[in-house]
């Protein structure tokens, strides 16, 4: 499924953006809601502020 977001972090990038990319648990080991836990852990685990 990567293939389908090949060059949208570097396009945004380039247009000023700040990325972050996390590589996700297996989906087929994790449910949605472990994906939510991992989305939401990103922000203070990058340091980001809103």
């Amino acid at each position: 499924m990567t293939e389908r977001w090949d060059g949208t972090a570097e396009y945004l990038r380039k247009h000023g953006h700040r990325v972050f990319a996390p590589t996700l648990t297996d989906e087929y080991t994790c449910t949605l809601t472990d994906h939510i836990e991992e989305i939401c852990r990103l922000p203070a685990a990058s340091r980001i502020r809103s």
